[in-house]
């Protein structure tokens, strides 16, 4: 897979969703996901071109069949058909995973901004008010 997956979970649901009336093969989703290795594998050229390709299509199996438990695509394992369900489509077309990740870390950050700054913020309010206390006792 990628170092990523959950853009590897976007690229696929938004292969899947250029043409959603339309069922893709697995090879034709495993070409659009790695043109490269796919061009490296039918010139020839790659020398583990058998174990490579079967260690992508061993990632792209899991992705979808994660993808199918999450109810976001139908995956036809016998026949190695795939089209998206609309729950999926909705997800590529609303936010993706990638979008919802970047949004708790954000909320994540802002929640710890939020626990750091209210104690500190009390505490300068505790040092002023004393400065004010004796500054007008003098």
């Amino acid at each position: 897979m990628t170092n990523n997956p959950a853009k590897y979970f976007d690229d696929i649901l938004t292969l899947l969703s250029s043409n959603y009336n339309k069922t893709f093969t697995f090879e034709e989703v495993a070409k659009h996901l790695y043109p490269m290795d796919f061009k490296d594998m039918d010139s020839g050229t790659s020398p583990f071109k058998d174990f490579h390709k079967h260690l992508l299509f061993s990632d792209l199996t899991n992705a979808f069949m994660f993808l199918n438990k999450e109810g976001l695509l139908s995956y036809n394992l016998d026949k190695e058909l795939i089209i998206i369900n609309t729950a999926g489509f909705v997800k590529i077309k609303t936010k993706g995973f990638v979008k919802e990740i970047n949004d708790v870390k954000l909320n994540m950050v802002l929640q710890r901004i939020a626990w750091i700054a209210t104690p500190i913020l009390a505490l300068i309010t505790v040092i002023l008010t004393c400065l004010r206390i004796t500054n007008n006792c003098n």
